[in-house]
């Protein structure tokens, strides 16, 4: 499956991608991830291009190291606005939405063009 995955990312020009499993990936696995080398020109550091995660890493608060992404600017109506604080979310732009960074962010800007 990270072979197919690998096959997907080149395909398609990703830059990563994100393997989770339920159970510890096993060495053929592990080896098919690191050969498929680390995200080129990346202004966050080396970041490998295919991540292996499990899921029981994943709840235990290991993430994939990846670049910050920007937060779009919206601005919610009362009815949408969180109510549990420790929800993550996962805020996509929209077509045209405007992507502003927060103060002290550092972004990549190749993801700064992406709602326009």
């Amino acid at each position: 499956m990270v072979r197919d995955l690998r096959g997907v990312i080149e395909r398609e020009e990703a830059e990563m991608g994100i393997f989770v499993c339920l159970a510890e990936p096993t060495a053929a696995m592990l080896k098919e991830a690191r050969d498929s080398g680390y995200v080129a020109k990346s202004a966050h550091g080396r970041l490998p291009r295919i991540q292996i995660l499990t899921v029981e890493n994943m709840l235990a608060g290991h993430m994939p190291k990846m670049p910050p992404l920007p937060v779009p600017e919206r601005k919610l109506t009362p009815s949408l606005k969180r109510k549990d604080k420790d929800q993550l979310e996962l805020l996509l732009p929209f077509a045209g939405e405007k992507i502003v960074p927060a103060k002290g962010v550092i972004v990549d800007p190749r993801f700064v063009g992406l709602a326009g």
